[in-house]
């Protein structure tokens, strides 16, 4: 897979992106639709974000809907990808759902969904908080080594600006969100940018 379409944001576009944004929720929104578009190829990944502060799952948003619905089904099962490497601070690389014996009622939970490979990376935040980017694709076997280091180093990217949201805002309680598109090429990017 061809990934790393669009350049890394700069810490200028980001620090605008915390500041424009009008809450913690929204700013992860932003950075959703930022990776998404981002580590995509032709189309944009399928890319979720998962906050965990002092034990708790606290925020999500999603590219899109079909993102946002990969991730609640692995809180359902309270296991899964995204919330491995959240947990574990390591990536986790599934190329296919199906064959792997990980998360066996996860996997068959999504088996219609149309997902084919999973990574989820961890971004680092400090102490008293955990995240995750998680990414999603249709193809098989789509995660090969210079995806996953693009996916890795995109999340090393945002980690900073991550951070000093986490300092920013205060914990919201569980909330998901995501970026409503009304046909395919329609720009990712939030309304209020």
């Amino acid at each position: 897979m061809a990934s790393g379409t669009g350049e890394a944001p700069t810490s200028e576009y980001l620090q605008d992106l915390l500041r424009e944004s009008p809450g913690f929720t929204e700013f992860l929104l932003g950075v959703t639709t930022i990776s998404a578009s981002r580590l995509g190829g032709r189309e944009p990944m399928l890319c979720a974000v998962t906050v965990e502060r002092d034990g708790s799952q606290s925020t999500v948003a999603s590219s899109d809907a079909e993102a946002r619905r990969m991730d609640e089904k692995q809180y359902h099962f309270e296991d899964g990808p995204c919330l491995a490497a959240l947990r574990q601070q390591h990536s986790v690389l599934v190329q296919n759902p199906c064959d792997d014996g990980r998360w066996e009622r996860y996997s068959a939970a999504i088996s219609g969904e149309g997902i084919r490979s999973v990574l989820a990376v961890p971004i680092g935040t400090g102490p008293g908080a955990a995240a995750a980017l998680n990414c999603y694709e249709r193809d098989l076997d789509a995660f090969d080594a210079g995806t996953v280091a693009a996916v890795e180093g995109h999340a090393d990217s945002i980690s900073r600006i991550l951070r000093l949201a986490l300092r920013v805002h205060p914990p919201e309680t569980y909330r998901s969100i995501s970026v409503r598109r009304s046909n395919p090429g329609q720009s990712l990017t939030p309304r209020w940018l």
